[in-house]
């Protein structure tokens, strides 16, 4: 019995690869930007809609490193409802890498795998590639991290009423004026299904 359930899964995603292979490709892409609450991870949204029909996939980035590093994210088809009523819901996992440009930009690459567990399947199936590129917006602020002060007893003492002021001569902490741009960045990007 249990060889028949694992012939059936491993025909199961054989079936899905041909399928694949005997459709036309299809392709996409489009834009969006990048967040980095952090110096080494960039949070990518953007959304890459179908060159040959209406639909649209959103897709959420994690890009980890500085220099080379980890790309690890999901591409979801926003939800279409067939003429039978049926809802269509695909989330794609992305998986690659990044590499920062001579120029600054950072280059993406990422496979796009199919979870066979949303058809009741087990195992990932390389459906498509993406490749994109971050690039900052010009005189955009990116990461800016606000520095503790070493000591607190240095900078602060308490008064005669016991509140508690700036010591004479000690640093005064000032907060920046100018706030990092939350979005200092664009991504565009082309994908490709299989």
């Amino acid at each position: 019995m249990k060889f028949h359930r694992c012939v059936s899964k491993v025909l199961a995603v054989v079936g899905l690869a041909l399928g694949a292979l005997a459709t036309p490709q299809l392709t996409g892409g489009g834009a969006g930007q990048y967040q980095q609450p952090k110096p080494n991870l960039a949070v990518v949204l953007a959304a890459l809609p179908a060159d040959q029909s209406d639909t649209i996939y959103d897709v959420r980035l994690r890009v980890l490193g500085e220099g080379l590093g980890r790309v690890r994210g999901e591409m979801r088809q926003r939800p279409q409802v067939e003429p039978g009523g049926e809802v269509i819901d695909l989330i794609y996992r992305l998986e690659g890498q990044h590499v920062t440009l001579d120029d600054g930009r950072v280059l993406v690459q990422a496979a796009i795998l199919l979870d066979l567990a949303q058809f009741g399947g087990e195992g990932l199936v390389q459906v498509g590639e993406m490749e994109g590129l971050m690039f900052p917006i010009p005189g955009a602020l990116g990461y800016c991290p606000v520095l503790p002060p070493t000591d607190k007893t240095e900078v602060l003492r308490r008064d005669r009423s016991g509140k508690l002021v700036a010591a004479a001569g000690a640093p005064v902490l000032v907060e920046p004026s100018i706030a990092p741009d939350p979005f200092p960045g664009e991504f565009i990007a082309r994908w490709i299904l299989y």
